[in-house]
């Protein structure tokens, strides 16, 4: 933790493991127009119910993830700037085409500094809440009834319509507030499955696979990884058509079949010509 002038602030930068929850990250007072090099968590895990919102009724309208999500940084934009009058609360939806950044709509969280200016009519020490519940629970910048403006940055939830609900505390008036985003966290750069393999997986160093520990990071050589495979070509030319094969065994002989009826008896056939009478024998001996 460093210590600057009172325009600069205070930078509390915090390292957090992928496992760990996360509800505001770092700190900082800083001229809304200046921005600053900031520093997000790695990791953003949904932050639990808690028992005071169980017992309300109210549940916390975040879209859980089965693992810590991952961070997205993006060049820093200014999502929105508003007035919030003395206990409004107000819906600020920050996924999407909004002011000049373009955060998905499947973003669990932002990486954002939100900015409280133009502070008039605070009749007490002020506070500025952000939750995701309708009244916000988490109070994100606190300052005497004295302050100009302050900041503070860190990841913040948002809603299952990618919104966060702001509303300010200081006994009258209002505050001027903006909204600065500089990365997000999404399950899209979450791996989960590997050839067709889900659930947990374990991966080992190899020849083309190397692993920094400390900073979670998993590197491959592509120079020894096979390329896609290329487009298919052209049919080849039908080859000459081999031999004739010798002819097989001839197969046994099938059995008779049944006999069939009778056939109708034909017409007679014309009387043939008498034939030509023989001649006449010789007479016998006359007896006694």
């Amino acid at each position: 933790m460093k210590c600057f002038r009172k325009s600069l602030g205070l930078i509390l930068v915090v390292t957090l493991l992928p496992a760990l929850s996360l509800s505001a990250a770092f700190a900082q007072n800083s001229d809304p127009d200046v921005r600053q090099d900031l520093t997000a968590p790695p990791f953003f895990s949904a932050p639990a119910v808690s028992p005071e919102d169980a017992v309300a009724g109210r549940e916390a309208l975040l879209v859980t993830a089965p693992a810590p999500l991952p961070f997205v940084g993006i060049t820093p934009c200014r999502a929105t700037s508003q007035t919030l009058a003395q206990s409004v609360v107000r819906t600020v939806t920050l996924v999407g085409l909004v002011g000049g950044c373009n955060v998905p709509s499947d973003a669990r969280a932002v990486a954002a500094n939100i900015t409280i200016f133009n502070i008039t009519g605070a009749r007490f020490n002020g506070v500025f809440k952000v939750g995701t519940v309708s009244p916000p629970t988490q109070a994100w910048i606190n300052y005497p009834p004295t302050e100009t403006q302050r900041s503070n940055a860190g990841a913040l939830p948002l809603t299952a319509g990618g919104a966060i609900l702001v509303q300010v505390a200081q006994g009258g008036g209002s505050v001027a507030f903006a909204v600065d985003i500089f990365g997000y966290y999404s399950p899209l750069g979450v791996v989960n499955s590997l050839n067709g393999q889900a659930g947990d997986l374990a991966l080992v160093a190899g020849t083309n696979v190397a692993f920094t520990p400390g900073a979670g990071t998993l590197t491959i050589d592509a120079s020894s990884v096979p390329g896609p495979a290329g487009p298919t070509g052209p049919t080849g030319a039908t080859g000459a058509q081999g031999p004739t094969g010798a002819t097989g065994a001839q197969g046994p002989t099938g059995a008779t079949g049944a006999q069939g009826p009778t056939g109708a008896t034909g017409a007679q056939g014309p009387t043939g010509a008498t034939g030509a009478q023989g001649p006449t024998g010789a007479t016998g001996a006359q007896g006694p």
